[in-house]
């Protein structure tokens, strides 16, 4: 359920929807990098000009779940919200730096590249081909970043990040059914 005052309304509206697909998403909008994906939400319910910034409530719990964000012009029914967990990490960061804009976020400095291609994941492994299906290839390591500094290097394999497995698609499970990037969990912390 979304509450917001669109442009020429005089009173509250109320729109509701169903929850189309979660993802990770730019949602700076300046197509930083990569790695500065944060949690976003597609519904599809309208979210028309001037209700972005309104809540968002779930229809079961009443709970606020999100705030709406943006709509797209070029799709009828569809916006995103941006989720309680990304608007905690914005009003922590926040309260420390009293800054209004949205610094860049936390990222390891690397680009990688997944390992579906059989023949590539072989050459990854040694020669021959790990037990699991689990990590992407490390393919380059932005010097002086939280990576290089840990010792991370070009040609290594990710297999887990904060102790979860890494697909070789370079996704992780998220509410114990869902995938999402990796980087979600950079990105959360």
């Amino acid at each position: 359920i979304c509450l917001g005052y669109p442009l020429g309304a005089s009173s509250v509206t109320v729109t509701r929807g169903v929850v189309s697909n979660v993802q990770m998403k730019d949602l700076s909008l300046r197509n930083w990098n990569d790695e500065n994906l944060l949690l976003a939400v597609q519904i599809d319910a309208a979210i028309n000009p001037g209700n972005s910034g309104g809540p968002v409530f779930s229809y079961k719990t009443l709970e606020v779940v999100g705030v709406a964000f943006a709509g797209r012009r070029d799709a009828s029914g569809t916006g995103f919200i941006i989720p309680v967990p990304v608007i905690e990490l914005f009003l922590h960061a926040f309260e420390r730096s009293k800054k209004t804009y949205f610094a860049p976020l936390p990222m390891l400095g690397v680009s990688t590249q997944d390992l579906v291609n059989p023949s590539l994941r072989r050459l990854c492994f040694g020669g021959s081909m790990p037990p699991s299906r689990d990590g992407i290839l490390v393919t380059d390591v932005t010097r002086g970043g939280c990576a290089d500094k840990a010792g991370l290097l070009p040609g290594d394999v990710l297999v887990r990040i904060d102790g979860a497995p890494i697909s070789e698609k370079g996704d992780v499970l998220f509410r114990g059914h869902e995938r999402l990037d990796w980087v979600y969990k950079v990105t959360s912390k």
